[in-house]
């Protein structure tokens, strides 16, 4: 999944993870980290992470949510890192990966 936002803004994400073995959603998760770098080597700092205390489902809709909150990347330069998310239900541990793109901002807080 590709986010793209204005630096400093703030972003809703929704997303569904599908468990391949019988192709439903997954609903209850154990533990869910969604961490955001530069560069994906342990020795790239964290720009920023969201975990279960961040991360809400929606049942209408079977997606999770979180929100990119403007204090998240408005220390960011404009350009694309990457993310994961990291879920463990069980003895599973699935990852999915992303960008996010961080775009120009025009108008700017004084």
């Amino acid at each position: 999944m590709n986010i793209e936002m204005v630096r400093a803004d703030q972003f809703p994400v929704s997303f569904k993870i599908k468990n391949k073995n019988d192709n439903t959603y997954i609903t209850e998760v154990d533990d869910m980290y969604i961490t955001f770098r530069e560069k994906p080597y342990e020795t790239s700092p964290i720009l920023f992470q969201k975990t279960l205390d961040d991360i809400t489902f929606d049942p209408e809709t079977n997606k999770w949510r979180f929100l990119i909150k403007k204090e998240d990347t408005k220390d960011l330069p404009y350009g694309k890192y990457g993310y994961d998310i990291e879920i463990t239900k069980g003895e599973l541990i699935k990852t999915k990966t992303g960008t996010l793109t961080i775009t120009d901002e025009y108008t700017m807080e004084e």
